[in-house]
């Protein structure tokens, strides 16, 4: 899959893996987007940045290959998002209008609802990877195995603020269950992945 961008007007594509057949599915606007694959290979999450928001996502719509069909997921503006390895589930970081924040929300893509987890402080570690999070989906994921948590570095908060300012905790690396049970911290840390497999 790849985004072609013809003049006034960008595509996303898919082609066979030696690059023939290939296919315009979905017409995108015209600057930067992201894409990444389902663990299925049926699917595609695919988004476009804010005009002049830094890294910043407008939504995530969901693609079927076979169809060809694209539903919206969400509205948030996102500034990551991440397929759990059993496909079910789209973890991602929403950005609040003018807060100072980011939100954990996880979708549940085989009934469409989404449940609201963490307001969080990203590390700087954490903000480039997610910058990133594209690219590293194939080689760093977020998620545990059997798909009913992930792991992520940072403060968490337990209310709004309206602007960060003084001294903050120590980031700590936290296990988030998507269940919408309390999460538990570890170590200190700045950055958190977890392995592929169990």
């Amino acid at each position: 899959a790849y985004i072609a961008n013809n003049d006034a007007e960008a595509y996303l594509v898919v082609a066979d893996a030696d690059g023939s057949n290939p296919k315009s599915i979905v017409s995108m606007p015209i600057g930067e987007s992201s894409f990444i694959w389902a663990p299925d290979s049926r699917h595609l999450a695919y988004s476009s940045e804010v005009i002049g928001a830094d890294s910043v996502l407008h939504g995530i719509r969901i693609l079927d290959l076979a169809t060809g069909e694209s539903q919206r997921l969400t509205s948030d503006d996102v500034a990551a998002y991440f397929y759990s390895p059993d496909g079910r589930y789209l973890a991602y970081i929403s950005v609040p209008s003018e807060r100072p924040f980011y939100v954990w929300k996880v979708a549940d893509l085989k009934t469409g609802k989404s449940r609201k987890l963490d307001k969080f402080l990203a590390t700087q570690e954490e903000s480039v990877s997610y910058h990133y999070f594209d690219q590293l989906a194939l080689s760093h994921t977020i998620w545990s195995p059997d798909s009913t948590s992930f792991v992520y570095a940072g403060v968490r908060l337990l209310v709004e603020p309206d602007q960060v300012g003084g001294p903050t905790p120590e980031p700590q690396l936290w296990i988030e269950p998507i269940d919408g049970s309390a999460p538990h911290s570890g170590h200190t840390a700045t950055l958190a992945f977890s392995a592929p497999s169990s």
